[in-house]
């Protein structure tokens, strides 16, 4: 039971590392193509 919480809390914080990533990457070539535009 416990190692299955700590799996499903990993497994969540990588997919929301993920998610931040693309929004930052996202975020990131969006300011590029405005400001080489």
């Amino acid at each position: 039971m416990t190692t299955t919480s700590v799996e499903s809390v990993k497994k969540k914080n990588s997919n929301q590392m993920s998610v931040n990533m693309l929004i930052i990457y996202e975020a990131g070539t969006t300011n590029y193509v405005s400001f080489h535009r």
